[in-house]
């Protein structure tokens, strides 16, 4: 489990593009996403940093940006290794907003319980009634 910081910022107005800020900060493709697009003839260059919380650019690419006088936007997340999520008891999981969909005793949808678990409901059988499903954002 590392904790990382992202740091993203808009580049298009340095001089040099993204090299005026990621050179003198020693920031490569390894930790740089560049984004160079144009829309409605209006060039767009994004950069998103995503550095160990204890790495000494993070401080260098904060004084390069208020250098130049640029805003960016900055948090933190945990980034899990594949032996943090094998050795979890249990982890939230779940699916992107934009395809859920709600099924519930409430909704109307009837369920033989028989042979579920008493704990989870695994293994429900839907009888009889209707799914009511609510897509957002469609």
């Amino acid at each position: 489990m590392k904790k990382k910081i992202q740091i993203s910022f808009d580049a298009e107005r340095l001089p040099g593009d993204a090299s005026a800020i990621l050179g003198p900060a020693g920031c490569g493709a390894e930790v740089a996403n560049i984004h160079d697009y144009t829309v409605l003839n209006y060039r767009r260059v994004t950069v998103r940093l995503e550095l160990d919380d204890r790495d000494p650019r993070i401080a260098k690419v904060i004084a390069l940006l208020q250098h130049y006088g640029e805003q960016f936007d900055m948090c933190s997340f945990i980034e899990y290794s594949e032996e943090d999520r094998q050795s979890a008891r249990l982890l939230l999981m779940s699916a992107d907003i934009k395809n859920s969909f709600h099924v519930s005793l409430r909704g109307g949808t009837k369920y033989d319980m028989s042979a579920a678990c008493a704990n989870c409901g695994a293994g429900a059988v839907q009888t009889i009634g209707t799914v009511r499903r609510w897509r957002l954002f469609e």
